[in-house]
Order: C-alpha cells, then structure tokens, then sequence
C-alpha cells in the first residue's frame, strides 16, 4: 500500500534529481560532455533497486532462520535444563532418604559395636574372676593336699 506508493515516489524523485544535476553540469563551460538520461535509465534504476532489495530480503530471511534456530535450540535447552532440574530434585531427595538409611545403620553399627566391646570388656573381667578362683582353688587344693600329706603319716 502506502510503503509501495512511497518506495515509487522516491525512485521517482530520484531519477528527477540526477536529470536535473546532469543537466547543469551539462551547462557548465568546462563540461566537454553531456549527460542523457533515458527511460531506459529510469528501468535500469528499478532493476537496480529490486535487485538490492531481494539480495537484503534474503540476507534478513538467512538471519531470520539463522535466529529462528539458535531460538530453537534455546527452548530445547530450556526444556533439558527444567528436565534435568526436576530429575536431579528427584535423586536428592532418593539421595537423602538413603543417607538417613545409611545414618541409622551406621548408628545401629555403632551401638551393636559398644554391646560387644562392653561383653567382650565383661567376659575378659569374667575370665580374670575365674582365673582368680582357679588360683585359690589351687591354693586351697595344694594346702589340702599338704594337710593330708601331713595327716596321713601319723
């Protein structure tokens, strides 16, 4: 609409301003040469412009779908992120569930421990009783026996 209208006008325009500055450069008396510009000019002008304008066209299409793309692989990557995010959530709290299970082993592990050091601390002290024992025993059996060696001779 307007744009093309606008876009015309200028060519317009400008095809008008190079004919009237060739013309006064043609009136000028060291100019040896004259300048004429034809409507074959003119078209040539428009091929000029038309080619310009789809040689920019397809630059900003190429940027366009280059963007397009990289927007593309921001979104997937996007996703990725949001994905892994909610699997990592997910395996911290797996994660913290089998520290607390490994936590309270650790902590039966512990006390199961200091029950067999305490036993293994009370059948030491039982042993030295009964070795105690066996050795008054031994007394007692060595000082019998010395009192019937004694006894029996008479």
């Amino acid at each position: 609409g307007s744009l093309r209208q606008a876009v015309v006008a200028a060519l317009v325009e400008f095809h008008a301003i190079s004919k009237e500055v060739a013309e006064e450069v043609a009136r000028e008396p060291s100019s040896i040469t004259r300048t004429y510009l034809s409507p074959r000019d003119y078209l040539t002008l428009i091929q000029n412009f038309v080619k310009c304008l789809n040689s920019r066209r397809e630059e900003v299409e190429d940027q366009q779908l280059h963007t397009n793309a990289g927007l593309e692989k921001l979104r997937q990557t996007q996703d990725n992120v949001a994905e892994l995010k909610q699997s990592l959530g997910e395996k911290s709290e797996v994660l913290r569930r089998k520290e607390a299970l490994a936590n309270e082993k650790l902590q039966q592990m512990v006390g199961d421990q200091n029950v067999a050091e305490r036993r293994k601390t009370e059948a030491e002290k039982m042993r030295n009783d009964v070795k105690k024992q066996q050795l008054e025993i031994d007394d007692r059996k060595t000082e019998a026996q010395r009192d019937l060696d004694e006894a029996e001779p008479v």
